[in-house]
């Protein structure tokens, strides 16, 4: 891909130098080590996943007793990584029950956040996240399908653990909101004014009631999680198109115009470049090629 200069290097060096080994920070709140087959099981109709994830044990479970005073949830197994390392086997939580919780309250109780939940079925029908459950009612709890609508413009807003994420949806053409140094109620604010997507691994940012399109990031490693979000979301894709520190737009720019940025090898050896138009930064196809044109053939 392009590559940005040496001098610019130095001066962004605690911000995002562009090179291919710069694509990778660390995040994840939360282990989900079967994210893979979490992600395959996603692709099935909702009504073809709850047949399937509940078909060995529904039998068995549903034969055994809810407690008087308490109502069971039944999680889908792809959700099973965000519950109680204690109920991550079967996917069964009994809990006291509350007649005035919603089901959606009862849901995020667990650590499950409403933005990974598809349908929600209590003695086979479907009931909302405004409704109440019954004492001993059992709720089986879906993992929304995939891929799932944007049900608004295709741009994304990620919190500060996601920064090698954000650099690579940008690398795509995927719109891509980030700081390095934003709160969450900055986020919170961010994604409702912009009409954004928010990925994070922070479950208790995503219950926030005040988002309206959010979503979960499942792997710690930058390139599954890229691999979920384009799996998940399918946005529109236009490689080089973006800024990679900024997410500003690329327009190319002649080689006298951004001299003065080159060191004399660069100068020497290429002649094509891009400039950001937002930020000024400087780009060219270069050395990093080889592991920026990956990223793009996987997902395109």
């Amino acid at each position: 891909m392009t590559h940005i200069p040496e001098n610019s290097k130095r001066e962004n060096q605690a911000g995002a130098p562009l090179a291919s080994s710069d694509l990778a920070d660390e995040s994840g709140a939360v282990v989900d080590p079967h994210s893979a087959d979490d992600a395959r099981a996603s692709k099935m109709p909702s009504e073809a996943i709850h047949a399937a994830a509940y078909a060995a044990e529904g039998a068995g479970s549903a034969q055994t007793p809810v407690t008087p005073g308490s109502v069971r949830l039944r999680i889908h197994p792809a959700l099973r990584f965000l519950l109680p390392r204690r109920a991550r086997d079967n996917g069964e939580v009994d809990l006291a029950h509350d007649p005035s919780a919603t089901v959606g309250h009862v849901v995020q109780s667990v650590g499950v956040p409403l933005t990974e939940v598809g349908d929600l079925v209590v003695a086979e029908v479907a009931v909302s996240l405004r409704s109440r459950l019954q004492e001993q009612d059992r709720l089986d709890v879906g993992v929304r399908a995939r891929p799932q609508p944007l049900e608004g413009p295709a741009r994304f807003v990620l919190d500060v653990h996601l920064g090698a994420l954000a650099r690579r949806l940008r690398l795509l053409g995927v719109d891509t909101a980030y700081e390095k140094f934003a709160d969450d109620d900055h986020l919170v604010e961010q994604a409702g004014r912009q009409d954004r997507v928010l990925l994070s691994r922070d479950r208790g940012l995503l219950m926030r009631r005040a988002l309206r399109r959010a979503a979960f990031v499942r792997g710690q490693d930058p390139d599954d999680q890229l691999a979920d979000v384009i799996e998940r979301f399918q946005p529109p894709l236009q490689p080089w198109s973006l800024c990679l520190v900024c997410g500003g737009s690329l327009a190319p720019v002649s080689k006298a115009l951004v001299a003065n940025q080159l060191e004399p090898g660069t100068l020497r050896t290429q002649q094509e470049f891009s400039r950001c138009q937002a930020c000024g930064h400087v780009y060219w196809h270069g050395a990093h090629d080889v592991r920026l044109q990956q990223v793009i053939r996987r997902h395109t």
